[in-house]
């Protein structure tokens, strides 16, 4: 999900990209402009990017062709930072 705005989300279905079966597996996106929308958001210096176990997100977003940019932020670290006794952080 995306969030641009303090009260205002958006979803991204699984379905949005779509696994092709060549040579290689690849994952083309179903609606090429959501992508480039999704992507220009994602790769910009100018957006905050804020999601719990982003070391993950990142590499996912990457076998897709986005690379986050600017300022990334894990709350998960946050939470470990504030009790690293907890297991859930």
């Amino acid at each position: 999900s995306l969030c641009w705005n303090f009260n205002e989300a958006f979803y991204l279905p699984t379905n949005f990209f779509e696994l092709i079966y060549t040579d290689q597996k690849l994952l083309v996106p179903q609606n090429k402009q959501l992508f480039a929308a999704v992507q220009n958001i994602l790769c910009s210096e100018k957006t905050i990017k804020v999601a719990w176990n982003m070391k993950l997100e990142a590499k996912n977003l990457m076998k897709i062709g986005i690379y986050l940019k600017g300022k990334i932020l894990d709350p998960q670290i946050g939470a470990w930072l504030l009790d690293p006794r907890d297991a859930s952080s």
